[in-house]
């Protein structure tokens, strides 16, 4: 018995143009799109000790400069990793990319140069506070006298500052009544009282979050299997993909669906 082969035209599946809309204006928000060859290394990630698989906005061990924020800088030494801000170098505790949230600790609290009379670590720009901590003030260059007075005081020399105690103070630095030469923001838990400022150093040790607010649009970037990176030259958060097949061009193509059906 004889067979026949039956063929039928192609036709496009019934989506609703709703449907359509939507996912067009979904693809034109995710980052614009850089080289792939920026893929592998942006896929890379960070390692140091306890502090694994960190990704963008960070760059750094092995990481390439264009695969992050340039404040976002990660170094890893003798297996414990830092970040510096404000000339103040933190050993990062945790990363959360889901939230964008750190968790930070002083590397030392004798730190040096100070960049100004007083120092905030956030950079407004970047960061945000996180609910739960307060505000405690180290005040660096302090008469003895009065530092001794106080629970907590430490010595630390700094160069051409005749005075060489530090004392911790809550909440934030008002130089008129410390007889102080520098004050540097820290934060700690909310809970954190006077009392506690004879063994303030080990509570230091615990750190603090911050929530970094640079290249959040990066999500939606990683949902479409991409890797964020940052243009230097243009100052954006990019996105980048394995092969050509991305997002961008995904919208293009169902651009010339839309047109095609509709027009």
């Amino acid at each position: 018995m004889a067979s026949y082969c039956h063929s039928h035209p192609f036709t496009f599946p019934l989506i609703p143009l709703s449907y359509m809309i939507i996912l067009l204006i979904s693809l034109k928000s995710i980052p614009r799109v850089n080289s792939i060859d920026s893929f592998p290394s942006c896929s890379k990630q960070f390692n140091c000790g306890n502090l694994t698989n960190v990704g963008f906005p960070f760059w750094g061990g092995g990481r390439a400069e264009g695969c992050g924020y340039p404040e976002f800088y990660l170094n890893c030494t003798e297996n414990l990793p830092y970040i510096t801000f404000n000339n103040i170098t933190y050993l990062v505790k945790e990363v959360h990319p889901q939230n964008h949230t750190l968790k930070i600790a002083f590397k030392e609290l004798c730190p040096a140069p100070f960049p100004s009379n007083t120092t905030d670590i956030l950079d407004g720009n970047l960061f945000d506070y996180v609910s739960g901590y307060q505000n405690l003030t180290l005040l660096y260059g302090c008469n003895e006298t009065v530092a001794k007075g106080r629970k907590g005081y430490f010595e630390c020399p700094i160069h051409g500052v005749a005075d060489r105690y530090a004392y911790p103070v809550l909440g934030n630095w008002d130089s008129s009544p410390w007889h102080c030469t520098y004050g540097l923001v820290a934060r700690v838990r909310s809970t954190f009282t006077v009392s506690e400022f004879a063994n303030f150093q080990a509570k230091m040790k615990d750190g603090f979050e911050v929530k970094w607010l640079v290249g959040v649009d990066c999500d939606q970037c990683q949902r479409f299997g991409g890797v964020c990176g940052y243009n230097l030259k243009s100052k954006q958060t990019t996105c980048n993909y394995a092969d050509a097949k991305s997002p961008q061009g995904m919208s293009k193509i169902l651009q010339q669906v839309v047109i095609a059906i509709f027009i």
